[in-house]
């Protein structure tokens, strides 16, 4: 995505994947901490 040609919709586009990178980021998280428990 350029400034010049941007879609339309494109502040929309941002926030989706700016919350499927923060459940990511989630599930990673959660992962490392089962992991954690697990060996403790």
């Amino acid at each position: 995505m350029d400034p010049e040609n941007r879609p339309a919709d494109w502040k929309r586009q941002v926030k989706r994947w700016d919350r499927f990178h923060y459940a990511r980021v989630a599930v990673i998280v959660g992962a490392f901490t089962l992991l954690v428990a697990a060996l403790v």
